[in-house]
């Protein structure tokens, strides 16, 4: 017998989703595509300490969508994880995904 999805595991996923095709969104509208390097990482010990291709950046909201999709999976085909528990892998999703939007965020404003 299918359980019916709750509605608040349903809510968080689709905002972690939302939030992770804003993340893909912004870096693609910010971000100019060009053959120049572009800060990746900066730490307030050593300044900025990685650098690289435009291409690099989309890391961040790639390896977002790789835990989105794989937490989402459990979430939703998981028979035997409580409610508690999926509410948690949900919660667990959008931080991770306002996370990476922020650190996308500031790697916008130490390029601009």
């Amino acid at each position: 017998m299918k359980q019916p999805v709750d509605r608040l595991v349903l809510i968080l996923c689709c905002l972690a989703l939302l939030c992770n095709i804003g993340t893909w969104a912004v870096l693609l509208w910010k971000i100019p595509h060009t053959n120049e390097t572009i800060f990746l990482h900066y730490n307030i010990y050593f300044g900025i300490d990685l650098t690289g291709s435009w291409r690099q950046l989309f890391w961040v909201p790639g390896t977002g969508s790789v835990i989105f999709l794989v937490n989402s999976a459990v979430i939703f085909f998981s028979r035997q994880l409580a409610r508690v528990t999926k509410i948690a892998f949900s919660i667990l999703t959008l931080a991770f995904q306002l996370m990476l939007a922020v650190a996308s965020v500031l790697i916008i404003l130490l390029n601009a």
